[in-house]
């Protein structure tokens, strides 16, 4: 399914590259934000089940599976895993772990936006309207940003797993359909809104 989840980001990434329809686009990254994140939960899901069925993590494959039983959250997913399997952080301050968090927290934005206003609609009071202004400011360029910032994610966990070269590659490959990062910096955009200014990705196209 990560493949899949990645796929259909993919391939609207490129439809949004070519609208000119402001309320289909608007659409459209909206729902490649909330792919992303989805793929890449799902991936980690599935990635720390596999890798601590090997020797050298299997004392914590319980972990994992009392973490998933537990419905632990996608934030300490990510901040926690690495480090207790492999004993090496994700810092999500920075670089490509503040990338992700930052994906997170928007696609968390757009799925539970609300506020605390009241408003009065044909005479009923309806309070926590819901605030969209987070979506109507969604601007083409997003869609390459999340599939960028989950591919980022997956490749690092991957590296710190202890996969390196052309393993690496392999395993990027299988599990998302592109060999490395770069392959998603060929996707391009020939007008972006210059009031957003997207992340700068930590691997460019070389």
């Amino acid at each position: 399914m990560v493949w899949e989840y990645l796929g259909i980001i993919k391939r609207l990434a490129k439809t949004i590259q070519d609208s000119s329809d402001e309320k289909e686009m608007r659409q459209d990254v909206c729902v490649t934000i909330i792919l992303a994140v989805t793929a890449a939960e799902t991936f980690l899901n599935l990635f720390f089940q596999i890798a601590t069925k090997k020797p050298e993590f299997a004392e914590h494959q319980q972990y994992i599976l009392k973490s998933l039983n537990n419905r632990l959250s996608l934030e300490k997913k990510v901040k926690n895993w690495t480090m207790t399997v492999f004993n090496k952080p994700i810092d999500v301050t920075q670089g490509i772990g503040k990338n992700f968090d930052d994906l997170r927290q928007l696609r968390n934005s757009l799925m539970h936006f609300n506020s605390n206003e009241t408003v009065r609609v044909d005479n009923v009071e309806l309070h926590n309207w819901s605030d969209v202004t987070v979506y109507e400011t969604l601007v083409g360029i997003q869609a390459n940003d999340a599939l960028v910032a989950v591919l980022e994610l997956i490749q690092k966990v991957l590296e710190l797993s202890g996969l390196i070269g052309p393993r690496l590659k392999s395993e990027m490959l299988r599990w998302t359909g592109f060999p490395d990062v770069a392959m998603a910096h060929l996707i391009y955009w020939s007008t972006l809104d210059t009031t957003y200014a997207p992340a700068s990705p930590t691997t460019g196209p070389g």
